[in-house]
């Protein structure tokens, strides 16, 4: 008795989701669906399922529309004993989980897992956040580097041959005009990573 309160105890007190399942093998002996046996109270908090209303029913009744993929990476834990690890999204709960999934017995598996939905949010923003300053940057070289070639290419063009006074007027415009036009795209530049730095 004293061993299984300290197991109920472990079992209630866990802050990870752990579900024990039978698995369900259709005619082809393929796994096809899986009962809930048992569930801790951190599993109901994390998915919103309640024990009263999922113990004893199968996973297609609970929830119909899950992606497949779940029962085969269980149904074949349960066939092989071979545990896995993994994380995926739970589109019929809309959150992310990353499990851990063993065999306790023939013909059952069970998950102990957490939510890393928020995890995955933040990782999702920051690869956006990453992507827009490579395009940032990307276009900022571009528009650095187009007045520059021009400076550079009327610049050497003005060191090699000797032109007529208008010819030499328009490309030392050209190179002013330029010139301008980068020191104002600097000035931007800075001017937005104030901005992003306060």
């Amino acid at each position: 008795r004293a061993s299984e309160e300290r197991y109920r105890s472990l079992f209630n007190g866990m802050t990870e989701g752990f579900a024990l399942h039978e698995v369900v093998l259709d005619s082809g002996g393929r796994a096809s669906d899986y009962r809930f046996l048992e569930i801790n109270p951190a599993f109901e908090r994390l998915t919103g399922l309640r024990r009263d209303e999922i113990v004893g029913r199968l996973m297609s009744e609970v929830l119909p529309d899950e992606d497949p993929v779940w029962t085969k990476i269980y149904g074949r834990v349960a066939q092989t004993g071979e545990p896995v690890h993994f994380d995926r999204h739970a589109p019929s709960l809309g959150r992310h989980y990353e499990v851990f999934c063993y065999r306790p017995a023939e013909g059952q598996f069970a998950v102990v897992f957490h939510d890393v939905t928020e995890l995955k949010r933040a990782e999702a923003k920051l690869a956006e956040a990453n992507r827009l300053k490579d395009e940032f940057l990307a276009n900022v070289s571009h528009e650095l580097r187009t007045p520059l070639n021009a400076i550079l290419g009327w610049s050497d063009l003005l060191s090699r041959r000797e032109f007529d006074p208008a010819t030499t007027r328009r490309a030392i415009e050209t190179i002013a005009r330029n010139a301008r036009a980068q020191a104002q795209l600097v000035s931007d530049v800075l001017d937005l990573s104030r901005i992003v730095a306060g």
